[in-house]
């Protein structure tokens, strides 16, 4: 069984009717359950049969078979369209049975037969090879290419649905924004695809630091981003405070003279916005900096306010 992909697709004022039905009706089926997608894919079929059983044998509604088969491969899997392709050509050979009885004594029948069901698994599988290459192209929309890690627009979409989840309830959760001290040092020294070399490490120490549920990003050039969800100052404190010594370990195995500047907020009630809470994060970032780089600046929000800096 193939997995289900969704899709968002943008939605702006500037785009016309049109579009906006189409992204409306993407939201929904997006949405919606499997089993309510193959129920609607199986009836459409059933009632196309019966339109198709009353009017002139003339009229082809080939097409019109398509419009199910495409929308149960593309939101719900290939094996799903496969299924509802054999459904398509058994009613369409229900459907002209009369005409296949005149032809009973030649191939034709069955020749019909296997070509409307090979239409239909060949329409299945391009739109099954669309789907994958769509899912493949918005993945990497999201990933920053030379760390792996998610890239600040990604991050954007994580820190939004933590911050709703902990303002339903009322849960902490922290924020941490790091910046990397002489990273332009080893650039012109070494070159850039040192200096590249240097920022795979550091999001391989991050990944290996941070638990599942915590995401770190790669906001752009040396700076780096942590989500701490569920976690307190003290937590939050510990953990940033391991992964500066991990990163000390491996900057001094390489022999580049990097540091790392924290600056780091809990919260202990939701924030208002994201770029509130990143302004926040880069404005103690900014303060470690002025105190002499390679430290950690960290401020605890709502509650009794506490400020920490850790040389």
């Amino acid at each position: 069984m193939s997995q289900r992909i969704r899709f968002h697709l943008p939605d702006t004022r500037d785009n016309g009717l049109l579009h906006r039905a189409f992204v409306s009706v993407v939201d929904i089926l997006n949405a919606a359950p499997v089993p309510f997608i193959l129920a609607g894919g199986y009836v459409s079929v059933a009632l196309l049969g019966i339109v198709d059983h009353f009017t002139s044998p003339d009229l082809s509604f080939l097409i019109f078979y398509l419009v199910p088969v495409f929308i149960v491969t593309f939101f719900v899997g290939s094996w799903a369209g496969a299924v509802l392709s054999i459904a398509c050509t058994a009613v369409w050979f229900g459907v002209n049975t009369h005409e296949l009885i005149a032809d009973a004594r030649t191939v034709i029948p069955f020749w019909n037969i296997a070509q409307k069901l090979a239409f239909f698994f060949l329409m299945t599988w391009m739109l099954s090879a669309l789907k994958e290459a769509l899912a493949h192209q918005q993945e990497l929309a999201r990933i920053d290419p030379l760390t792996g890690l998610p890239n600040r627009r990604t991050f954007h979409d994580v820190a939004d649905s933590e911050i709703l989840r902990s303002r339903r309830y009322n849960r902490p959760f922290s924020f941490a924004y790091l910046d990397l001290d002489n990273f332009k040092d080893v650039n012109d020294a070494r070159g850039h695809s040192e200096g590249d070399r240097l920022l795979r490490v550091v999001s391989n120490a991050m990944c290996e630091s941070l638990r599942e549920v915590d995401t770190a990003a790669r906001l752009g050039g040396d700076e780096f981003a942590l989500l701490m969800p569920e976690t307190d100052y003290a937590a939050a404190h510990t953990t940033v405070t391991n992964l500066r010594e991990k990163l000390r370990i491996r900057m001094e195995t390489h022999g580049w003279p990097v540091t790392f500047t924290f600056g780091v907020v809990t919260y202990l009630s939701a924030v208002h916005s994201i770029d509130e809470m990143i302004g926040l994060g880069d404005q103690l970032m900014y303060k470690g900096k002025q105190a002499g780089k390679n430290s950690i600046t960290h401020r605890q929000i709502e509650a009794t306010p506490v400020d920490a800096g850790a040389p």
